[in-house]
């Protein structure tokens, strides 16, 4: 959870810029996203959507592509 606070404080500022068209990120070697995680990953999805800003996953483990399935967040992050 505490991972999770400090990205999204550290995106924030990196959003702020003018200069930020698409947020890419790389989940290589991500086996687990708990339900802080999915909740980040929803955030940064509405403020990037906001924004204008195209925001990407790449690299999905199986194990997280499972949880997205599961939880319902699949179609909504990785649209």
């Amino acid at each position: 959870m505490a991972a999770t606070f400090k990205l999204e404080s550290d995106l924030e500022r990196l959003l702020a810029t003018d200069n930020v068209g698409r947020l890419v990120f790389d989940l290589a070697g991500l086996t687990f996203v708990d339900s802080a995680g999915l909740g980040g990953l929803l955030a940064i999805h509405d403020r990037t959507q906001d924004l204008g800003i195209e925001m990407v996953l790449t690299n999905l483990s199986a194990p997280v592509q499972r949880i997205l399935d599961l939880s319902g967040m699949g179609p909504v992050l990785l649209d």
